[in-house]
């Protein structure tokens, strides 16, 4: 599943959601960027939104990769912006370093860093790798964790509105998230310093965020 915003003709731009989200957290982003004349395209990544997983239930970053590029052929785009955000990152300076003459600027919004999983505080990056919340999301859903959740994500709390909440509470209950929650094989997290060393074959512009809030 994706969502294609603005003028076919304009230059493309990528965006990549984090873990447990979807296209549809990109609904304020993709506004404003057709505003600026860029295309927007926002795909849902194997297992999460509106996508499907792999019959294997192992998801990685090569596979995520070789997704995005036949969406682009698929689309007709040569060339493109990309950005993504924590998971969404990790998976857009993969694609970069595999493409490297199809990406014009690279942006990562709060994603890898030296150590990153040695964290010892219990939060949703936490709750994704230990699989506390695989487990916890896929067979009970309860509304208050995905609100709380996202609360401890979102920089600005006011801007978790009760929509939002309803979204990813929804998107989490469908059938198939529920059944590959539990069984997917998370790989993304593998080998965070070579991913680091990737930013040195880049010769396009790399812009990266990162600061106290999410």
């Amino acid at each position: 599943h994706y969502q294609d915003f603005g003028d076919i003709e304009d230059t493309a731009v990528l965006l990549l959601h984090g873990a447990f989200s979807s296209s549809h957290s990109y609904y304020f982003w993709a506004n404003e960027l057709t505003k600026e004349n860029f295309r927007v395209i926002v795909p849902d990544l194997p297992f999460f939104g509106l996508s499907n997983g792999y019959d294997d239930n192992i998801a990685s970053l090569e596979r995520s990769e070789k997704v995005i590029s036949q969406l682009l052929s698929h689309l007709n785009i040569q060339v493109v912006h990309i950005a993504g955000h924590a998971l969404g990152g990790k998976i857009a300076l993969y694609y970069a370093t595999e493409n490297l003459n199809s990406v014009l600027s690279l942006t990562i919004i709060d994603t890898v860093y030296p150590g990153q999983y040695l964290k010892s505080e219990i939060g949703f990056d936490s709750f994704i790798h230990t699989g506390v919340l695989n487990s916890t999301l896929s067979f009970l859903t309860p509304k208050f964790l995905v609100s709380s959740i996202l609360k401890s994500a979102y920089g600005n709390v006011e801007t978790v509105s009760e929509d939002t909440v309803q979204r990813y509470h929804d998107l989490l209950r469908k059938q198939h998230s529920k059944s590959s929650l539990t069984k997917k094989v998370i790989v993304y997290n593998e080998s965070i310093d070579d991913l680091i060393d990737r930013f040195s074959t880049l010769e396009v512009p790399i812009f990266i965020f990162w600061g106290e809030n999410d």
